[in-house]
């Protein structure tokens, strides 16, 4: 499996890999171990704890966000989330 942003072939380890939010592990993330990418299918509101639904008003710079791409299962079926977020905040910088 390729990571969604940079294109690298995601190892053993970044597949194992799951997002911490809280001190809780959310099963079905993964981080690209190049670039920093988060991925993976998870539910929409384990989408929601790991990048928050909203967008910043902040100028983020490009070079500290990160990319996030999730395949989501929310109450209106299966969608996609994917765009780059601010760590420090949560907030989306860029959708899609």
């Amino acid at each position: 499996m390729n990571c969604p942003c940079c294109g690298k072939r995601l190892t053993v380890k970044a597949l194992n890999t799951q997002v911490e939010v809280n001190g809780r592990k959310v099963v079905g993330t993964r981080t690209c171990q190049n670039c920093g990418a988060i991925s993976g299918t998870v539910s929409l509101g384990d989408s929601y704890s790991i990048v928050k639904p909203f967008m910043t008003c902040e100028d983020v710079p490009m070079a500290q966000t990160i990319y996030f791409d999730f395949k989501t299962l929310g109450s209106q079926g299966i969608g996609r989330r994917h765009g780059w977020f601010d760590p420090k905040t949560r907030l989306v910088v860029q959708a899609g």
